[in-house]
């Protein structure tokens, strides 16, 4: 009967121990799903800005800019203004 409980017991603990391994994983799975998304949402946010940077540019300039170009310079003087 003793075995049994034993037995039991261990049972109990090993699917303890594989359900916590399990769950961390998730956990962990799903923080890096989540840093690769905002880095994925800072890139887009940049490169939106340097967009709306380089067509208000294009504006005031009362012209149409390189916009190859005047995005480097673009993303070089915000990377400064930081």
């Amino acid at each position: 009967m003793a075995s049994a409980r034993e037995e039991a017991t261990e049972v109990v603990e090993e699917a303890a121990k594989k359900a916590t391994a399990k769950s961390e994983a998730l956990i962990k799975e799903a923080h890096n799903t989540i840093a690769q998304e905002i880095e994925n949402a800072k890139k887009d946010l940049h490169n939106s800005t340097l967009e709306l940077v380089a067509e208000a540019t294009g504006k005031v300039l009362g012209e149409k800019i390189d916009a190859k170009k005047d995005t480097k310079l673009i993303s070089k003087a915000l990377e400064e203004a930081e």
